[in-house]
């Protein structure tokens, strides 16, 4: 059986009072830290961005930006996605 899952992280589809946010900001954390792509200085606070309008990928992107360098972020990319499908 195939499973689809939707996120509307940004609030675009319907209003959550923001629950979507601890879920992408836990599979970032989990999900760097296994890949070991965090500054020396980590535990830090990730950044926080306003997420209404973005895709998911920029919603990523935007919050490893200047974090981690950019060819890392693509490369985890996928694997942030893969734990977010199976946080929800």
């Amino acid at each position: 059986m195939k499973k689809l899952v939707l996120f509307d992280i940004d609030g675009t589809i319907l209003r959550t009072n923001l629950i979507g946010r601890h879920p992408i900001y836990q599979a970032i954390e989990e999900v760097c830290q296994q890949a070991k792509v965090f500054r020396d200085d980590y535990p830090f606070e990730l950044r926080q961005i306003r997420m209404a309008g973005s895709t998911d990928t920029q919603i990523v992107h935007g919050i490893l930006e200047g974090v981690v360098p950019e060819h890392r972020i693509k490369q985890i990319q996928p694997r942030i996605f893969d734990r977010l499908a199976n946080l929800f």
